[in-house]
């Protein structure tokens, strides 16, 4: 009888763990005058600055890059947020459009995962885009989520978050996507 007390306590013990994890490993980014989203509290924000890493973007502007601090499988988990002016006349389905476009043509070995609608937390409704690739030739493949915003200061946000492979269930990761939110 001790014997199972003591397993259950144990169990309770480690699963009390898991779900504190769970529920406060996000913390809330609002730096960003134009927008907040909650990240991970074990990451850390990049700046271009800091070890020369961050490269320029083909075209928009890089309004956040946050990365794990420790490794999974050799890959620091990342997120970046671009941002461009939006061009007169085009909607958010033209943006999430364009999303899809180029990441099958920017991204090796590109395999989609899954598409479906996605909610922001401000209402807004979008699409998550989730799909396996690689950078480039040299780099191992990994599970992207990617998504789009557009704000009310006429910017659309484009969200990349890139995660080790290994990682199938990305539910808490749609969440903390779904966190960005438009400052009005």
């Amino acid at each position: 009888m001790k014997k199972i007390f003591a397993f259950l306590v144990l169990i309770f013990a480690l699963s009390s763990c898991f779900w504190a994890e769970d529920s406060d490993w996000l913390t809330n980014y609002s730096e960003n005058p134009a927008f907040s989203i909650k990240l991970p509290t074990a990451w850390e924000n990049i700046t271009s600055e800091k070890d020369n890493i961050v490269p320029t973007p083909r075209s928009g502007q890089i309004e956040l890059i946050s990365r794990a601090k420790a490794e999974t499988n050799h890959f620091l988990n990342n997120l970046l947020i671009l941002s461009e002016d939006v061009k007169q006349g085009s909607s958010l389905t033209d943006y999430i459009n364009s999303m899809n476009f180029n990441a099958k043509n920017d991204y090796f070995e590109y395999s989609e995962i899954k598409s479906k609608d996605f909610v922001f937390s401000d209402g807004t409704i979008s699409k998550i885009n989730i799909f396996s690739a690689r950078y480039n030739d040299s780099t191992p493949r990994l599970n992207f989520l990617q998504t789009v915003n557009i704000c009310p200061n006429s910017k659309a946000y484009f969200i990349t978050l890139a995660v080790d492979n290994t990682i199938t269930d990305t539910s808490r990761y749609e969440n903390m996507l779904s966190s960005f939110n438009c400052k009005k």
